[in-house]
């Protein structure tokens, strides 16, 4: 009896370990599938990643050819660029009424390029300009033409760039939002009431009449040349880099504050670390924070 007792026993462990085993191959699998299927979706990604979705119903391609976009009915554009080289300007006074003209070129036939897709919903144009992981930055080339009528009643315009290079001529918008990383930004000749920007690892140029600026520099280096009569310029600046050249003769009153950083003015006035610099009549509002980079205002 004691043997047999023994016996089952031994056999019951052996199932249990079977058992066992079992499991542990049938999880391995799982696992194994699971990880590999993982790691094919990653690759798929980077070679030919997809393309955020618009919120819209109906979406269209411009395929390389030059596609012109019926936009009466629209109040504001929204632009994401990632990976490529835009440049929006005004068109000619020419220009059928409230259209937007896209033009796409690249320098080589080595890359699937990806196609700009846009949409209008609700009184917006949205464009998704964007190329391949693979591309350079160069290698796309997207210029849109904004018929003169509808800068002129624009309400907003709001880009949002990753790894682009934006070129931005004579626009003329009531409000301009610019989220950058990464990119190298250059407007000339903008005429914009009230404008705010956020800028990270970027190379920015703002060169026009602006009424209210509110510019965030995490990091990079940015560079204003404010025309006309501006009313507020406001700089927070992190590890950056920046200057503020005002019109010739133009009053301020700058409110100033530094941590680690420096904030230096012209042989105009004296440079304060912290505290209130007036100049002139005072009336254009200025207010320059820095934590460990700089900003030197001057005139041009």
């Amino acid at each position: 009896m004691r043997r047999f007792s023994r016996m089952r026993t031994d056999g019951t462990q052996d199932a249990d370990r079977a058992r066992l085993l079992v499991a542990a191959i049938v999880l391995g699998a799982l696992l194994f599938v699971a990880l590999t299927s993982l790691l094919f979706y990653f690759v798929v990604q980077m070679t030919n990643p997809s393309i955020p979705p618009i919120p819209i119903a109906q979406k269209a391609r411009v395929d390389f050819e030059p596609q012109v976009i019926e936009a009466e009915a629209v109040k504001r554009i929204e632009i994401d660029c990632a990976r490529a080289t835009v440049t929006m300007q005004r068109g000619k006074s020419t220009q059928p009424l409230a259209t937007v003209r896209i033009e796409e070129t690249h320098r080589d036939d080595e890359h699937d390029h990806i196609p700009t897709v846009w949409s209008i919903s609700g009184g917006t144009l949205y464009l998704d300009i964007r190329d391949s992981v693979s591309a350079w930055m160069d290698t796309k080339h997207t210029v849109v033409t904004v018929s003169p009528d509808l800068f002129d009643q624009l309400e907003m315009l709001s880009i949002d760039s990753s790894a682009a290079e934006l070129s931005l001529v004579d626009l003329a918008s009531d409000a301009l939002e610019i989220t950058a990383e990464a990119s190298s930004i250059q407007i000339d000749g903008a005429t914009i009431p009230t404008a705010k920007v956020r800028l990270s690892s970027t190379a920015a140029k703002f060169d026009g009449r602006f009424g209210d600026l509110d510019c965030t520099l995490t990091s990079g280096d940015a560079k204003l040349i404010a025309r006309g009569e501006p009313k507020r310029i406001t700089f927070t600046v992190g590890a950056g880099a920046a200057t503020i050249a005002l019109p010739k003769n133009q009053g301020f009153t700058a409110h100033t504050s530094a941590e680690a950083g420096e904030i230096t003015f012209d042989q105009r006035v004296e440079s304060p670390e912290q505290g209130t610099v007036m100049y002139g009549d005072g009336s254009l509002d200025l207010a320059v924070s820095v934590s460990s980079g700089s900003v030197h205002i001057t005139e041009q």
